[in-house]
Order: structure tokens, then sequence, then C-alpha cells
């Protein structure tokens, strides 16, 4: 057996165990210290590639909404030329209806001016043989010495 431990042996231990952890607390926080530069440069190179993909994201998204806003561009102005065209359509019927209001119109107002111009014709006519009847009536009744009556 061996002899019981004395107090400078108790130290002695208590020295290579504080040696022991203190080694051992080293190697750990050597250990932690390299596991937190590997963790930080994999963040970095994470962030690195997810700011390249977000950049090639952003710029595919750049250019499909320029595409996008052409194309919108492109027919709207091709709408827009549409109705132009149609607009223009509309604007010669509707010319080309007045057009042929006012002929007929200008047509009818010559033929009822025509026959206006009879019954002005016919009236004078009427007028003049009435006349020639008054002027004969009056001449009869001096020859018969007939007072014209009122």
């Amino acid at each position: 057996m061996s002899e019981p431990a004395t107090n400078q042996d108790l130290k002695e231990l208590e020295g290579r165990i504080d040696g022991r952890f203190a080694d051992f607390e080293q190697r750990v926080d050597a250990r932690f210290a390299d596991f937190e530069q590997r963790v930080d440069a994999r963040f970095a190179d994470f962030e690195q590639r997810m700011d390249a993909r977000f950049a090639d994201f952003e710029q595919r998204m750049d250019a499909r909404f320029a595409d996008f806003e052409q194309r919108a561009d492109a027919r709207f102005a091709d709408f827009e030329q549409r109705m132009d065209a149609r607009f223009a359509e509309f604007r010669e019927l509707v010319t080309d209806t007045e057009t042929k209001l006012l002929k007929a119109f200008y047509g009818f107002v010559e033929s009822n001016q025509k026959r206006l111009e009879g019954i002005e014709r016919d009236q004078g006519n009427l007028h003049e043989r009435l006349a020639i009847l008054e002027r004969r009536v009056t001449e009869v009744e001096r020859r018969l010495n007939i007072p014209p009556s009122a």
C-alpha cells in the first residue's frame, strides 16, 4: 500500500490539476477561437454569396421590368394608334353623313323653293285675273249705271 497523502502531496496534486485545467482551458479557448474564426469566415463567405445572388436577382428583375415596361409602352402606343385610326374613321363617317344630310336637305329646299315660286307665280296670276275681273265688273256697272257696293 502506499502511504497516506500529505498536505504537500495534496498541494502538488492541486497544482497539477490546476495546470491541467489551465492547459485544458487554453486548448478549449483556442478551439473556440478557431471555431469562431471558421464560423465568421463561413458567414462572410455566405454573406458574399448572398450579396452576389441578390445583385444577380436584382439585375434580372431590373431587366424583366425594363422588358415589361418596353412591351407595355409598345402595346400602349399600338393601342393609341389604333384608337387614332378609329377616331379618324369615325370623324370621316360623321363628315360623310353630314355631307349626305346637307345634300338631301338642299335638294328638299330646292324643290320647295320651286314649288313656292310656282305658288307665288300662280298667286300673281290669280291677282292679275281678279284685277281684270274687277275692272270688267266696274265697266259693266258703269254702263248699267249701277252704283258700286261698298
